[in-house]
């Protein structure tokens, strides 16, 4: 005759302690796996200037760009976007450099585009430069990681912040570097901080 086992029998339960525990750390690590490889250590490729789980920032390549829930995806860092931001809102705009994937500066609550002739033919000019700009990023990064003494393979993004550093100052070094550089005729004509 075959004995029944009540699924509700807390002493059978209790026997069967350690099968349980091991059951449920596995189940754990399993579905833990993909988090834990997706938050493996954030390895810089000197070649590309990406990581290992992303990218850098465009404008400083010092750090990631900032990511949010319902935000766009955003090329740059918090305070490359924020520097960025100042700048644009001398012309009515929410941004300059092109720091997403959008068909043109994004216009202030309330603004209009400005319609100026060489004002528009400038934003176009920056707008457009988004292939520029990344290789900004690429050619920036080989060059840093050029300077670290012992030339690892790839380099941890908290290394990188160690020998570079971040920040507002960084950011509002690189974004003037960057236009100053690239559009030093539209500067003047946009009346831009650099």
């Amino acid at each position: 005759m075959e004995m029944k086992i009540d699924v509700w029998d807390w002493d059978a339960w209790l026997d069967e302690t350690d099968q349980h525990v091991t059951n449920i750390v596995g189940r754990l690590s399993r579905g833990q796996q993909p988090q834990q490889e997706s938050r493996s250590p954030a390895l810089i490729n000197p070649e590309t200037g990406h990581l290992s789980g992303g990218e850098l920032c465009w404008v400083c390549y010092s750090t990631t760009p900032h990511r949010g829930r319902l935000l766009p995806k955003f090329r740059a860092c918090y305070w490359c976007l924020q520097f960025d931001r100042r700048q644009a809102a001398l012309l009515g705009l929410k941004m300059l450099l092109p720091l997403m994937n959008w068909h043109s500066q994004p216009v202030l609550p309330g603004g209009r585009y400005p319609a100026d002739e060489a004002t528009v033919r400038a934003l176009t000019d920056i707008w457009a430069a988004s292939q520029l700009l990344d290789e900004w990023r690429r050619e920036n990064v080989q060059r840093e990681y050029a300077l670290l003494v012992d030339h690892p393979q790839q380099v941890h993004l908290a290394d990188w912040y160690q020998h570079f550093g971040y920040g507002p100052r960084r950011s509002q070094d690189r974004w003037s570097h960057f236009l100053n550089l690239h559009f030093p005729q539209h500067l003047d004509h946009l009346g831009l901080d650099s």
